[in-house]
């Protein structure tokens, strides 16, 4: 019953020995509802009088919660789109069970780290500050406490992230279980809390995000006499943050790297489209 990794070295099988991820959080997957047509919206398409779009807990008054529903790659933050109809504590999906299933409902609402369940290439994980619903297209644990969320991302989307999950679960479904029992890797890391908003500025300069305000262009901080000064101004900005972002990741990696004696193995170098 157990995996076959003859090809590991002996730094890489001794990660093994650590605590496994489930001593400092829960891993779990989130709703199905049966009838997503009925369900799930994306946000722009209900009234947002009646959608829970800011805040980290349950709001009585509203119909439409946000809903963690996978997505595209992308690390550190984004992805919200959609808002699932949770009226009264989900009265009317608890109402459409067995279609539905409600799985993990003590785990809504908590800061997170999250992740697609299913990925056609790359893995990627974001942070959820909370006030989310979660559907069974994602995945997410549950830290102990916010700095175990943060460790529980930088480590998750470190190099080391391949030999401790990849290695041993080379498909494309990633699931809670497998995360459970995955070893807790720790380090002295800092500045993911910096990761986190850099992404969420970056995704909230789209129209598609719930708390766009305007276009990056009108940012008067980069505002210029011309049109084409202000977009190069706009460009050599995000050209800066995503540098700074690269420079966190990479030091968070080799840090990773240097605590559990990978550096003849690993490299902390991460690639500009994978920030």
């Amino acid at each position: 019953g157990s995996p076959i990794v003859y090809w590991m070295s002996s730094a890489q099988l001794k990660l093994f020995d650590q605590p496994k991820i489930s001593n400092y959080g829960h891993a779990g997957v989130g709703l199905q509802t049966g009838d997503n047509g009925k369900f799930i919206r994306y946000w722009f398409e209900v009234n947002a009088a009646d959608a829970s779009l800011a805040g980290d807990d349950y709001n009585p008054s509203c119909t439409w919660y946000r809903c963690n529903k996978g997505g595209d790659y992308r690390k550190w933050f984004g992805n919200g789109l959609e808002v699932v109809l949770w009226k009264e504590n989900g009265a009317a999906l608890k109402a459409n069970v067995p279609s539905a299933v409600i799985r993990n409902e003590s785990l809504y609402f908590q800061p997170c780290v999250t992740w697609s369940r299913i990925t056609s290439g790359s893995i990627s994980f974001r942070h959820i500050s909370g006030g989310f619903i979660h559907n069974d297209a994602s995945c997410f644990v549950v830290g102990n406490g916010h700095s175990e969320n943060l460790n529980l991302l930088a480590y998750l989307n470190s190099p080391l992230r391949a030999i401790v999950l990849e290695s041993i679960n080379p498909t494309l479904n990633l699931l809670p279980g497998q995360v459970n029992e995955t070893p807790y890797l720790s380090a002295h890391i800092s500045g993911v809390d910096q990761l986190i908003g850099s992404a969420r500025d970056d995704w909230n300069s789209y129209e598609i995000s719930w708390d766009f305000l305007n276009h990056p262009l009108m940012n008067p901080l980069l505002r210029r006499a011309t049109l084409k000064a202000t977009y190069l101004a706009l460009r050599a900005h995000w050209r800066e943050r995503t540098q700074e972002m690269q420079r966190l990741e990479q030091a968070n990696n080799r840090i990773f790297i240097d605590a559990y004696g990978l550096q003849d193995e690993l490299t902390p170098e991460v690639a500009p489209n994978q920030i």
